[in-house]
């Protein structure tokens, strides 16, 4: 089918872009601690991209037949013709690239994983709630510069949350299935949900607060908006003129990982950025357009219109979690948080709500748990305070992060703490 589209649009326009993406995805649901439905569903979308001049259009649309294909892309090239100049594009990847070899579980739908959950959840003997999915993403792509390429990938995210004194969230991601521990899993959620019977009160004001990967994944999704070059050229990133610059503390590395796949959406091969090096903001995030108008390297991030990242890594540090811990006279233990939302994209500011159990810490120990309070805190002030990263990242996902993170825990100081209502 992609060969159908080409015919049709090779030589009536500058630039172009076919991708046909077909992804499988596997759904397990868990509630009161039984498994209730497995689901599967099936996507089959092309999606393309057309350039005449500075004239643009970028669509897509679920396959059906071969029919429907010809008639959306001719209706696509007509389109473009009466579309607005795009200002800002300039211009697709261009070169001859050397790709990775395809990375994924060849397991994927083989395993047993209802029989391993169910069996779980019985030996936990605990309220339970979640979610297990499984997926393929077969893709290929061709474009107008002589990129043809195939890949195929692979996921696995599973999302645990126990009720014990206190609720408690776990997740985790990954490529390949082996890496999913959901025994492990079950018995840490347990544990965190019953650590503790004390619910307490503290004041509003500012704390050090330790961030548990959850809770850092919403927050660190949301951070990484800000690296986008499309958002440096519109003036709304709280990083615009700061390459180069100081932007977080000198423990902190944070990299953009995508080796997980093998090409961007213009087809240019993927790779690992760093991002922030020990504090120093290194780069953006590119597509070609946006490459070249700031005149910096590609980067592997396009989105033809909106380069993003793929997936978010904290580099390791040298504390462990317990250490973290005792060090702290008074502070916080935030294991998850959601509605993270920015009240300055310029200024960086952002809110976000604790969710699940917030533990308060006293003297180096847990004293109790925290309900009803509010993160209010800015992306630079949040880096720049990081005074402590645990030495074991992990791999996580659910419903607020919009992408991967793979991290440690991070005590951060001075954080404000307030109260929802």
């Amino acid at each position: 089918m992609i060969d159908e589209a080409e015919k049709i649009v090779k030589n009536r326009v500058d630039d172009w872009i076919i991708k046909v993406e077909k992804e499988r995805v596997k759904q397990i649901k868990i509630a009161n601690s039984k498994i209730v439905i497995t689901q599967i569903w099936n996507y089959n979308t092309l999606s393309i991209f057309l350039a005449k001049g500075k004239k643009t259009l970028l669509s897509s649309m679920a396959i059906s037949s071969s029919r429907e294909i010809k008639r959306f892309v001719s209706e696509c090239l007509k389109k473009v013709d009466s579309a607005e100049e795009n200002a800002n594009y300039e211009g697709i990847a261009e070169g001859k690239f050397k790709y990775r070899s395809e990375s994924y579980d060849k397991n994927v739908f083989l395993y047993d994983w209802s029989e391993r959950i169910i069996k779980t959840l019985d030996d936990l003997k605990q309220k339970s709630a979640g979610v297990f999915w499984e997926g393929k993403v077969e893709r290929e792509i061709i474009t107008s510069k002589g990129v043809r390429q195939k890949d195929t990938n692979t996921y696995f995210n599973f999302s645990l949350r126990t009720f014990g004194k206190t609720s408690f969230h776990l997740a985790q991601y990954s490529s390949f299935g082996k890496d999913i521990e959901i025994e492990n899993m079950a018995e840490k959620a347990k544990e965190y949900s019953n650590l503790t019977e004390n619910q307490t009160k503290i004041r509003e004001g500012r704390y050090p607060v330790i961030f548990m990967p959850l809770a850092l994944s919403g927050i660190l999704s949301y951070a990484s908006v800000g690296f986008s070059a499309f958002e440096v050229l519109a003036g709304n990133s709280y990083l615009v003129d700061k390459v180069e610059k100081v932007v977080g503390s000198k423990i902190l590395t944070i990299m953009d990982d995508g080796t997980f796949r093998k090409f961007d959406e213009e087809g240019r091969p993927t790779q690992k950025n760093v991002l922030i090096e020990r504090g120093i903001l290194k780069s953006y995030l590119h597509n070609t357009s946006t490459s070249k108008k700031l005149n910096q390297k590609p980067t592997g991030n396009a989105g033809i219109v909106y380069p993003h990242p793929w997936k978010i890594e904290v580099k390791k540090g040298d504390y462990s979690f317990e250490e973290m811990v005792r060090e702290m006279k008074e502070g916080l233990i935030i294991t998850n948080s959601w509605y993270t939302r920015y009240t300055s994209f310029v200024e960086g500011t952002f809110s976000s709500l604790p969710r699940d159990a917030t533990f308060y810490v006293k003297n180096g120990k847990i004293e109790g748990f925290v309900k009803n309070l509010r993160i209010n805190s800015n992306f630079l002030d949040f880096f720049r305070k990081v005074k402590a990263i645990e030495k074991k990242q992990y791999e996580v996902k659910w419903w607020e992060s919009f992408i991967p993170l793979k991290s440690p825990s991070m005590l951060v100081d001075d954080v404000l703490i307030t109260k929802p209502f």
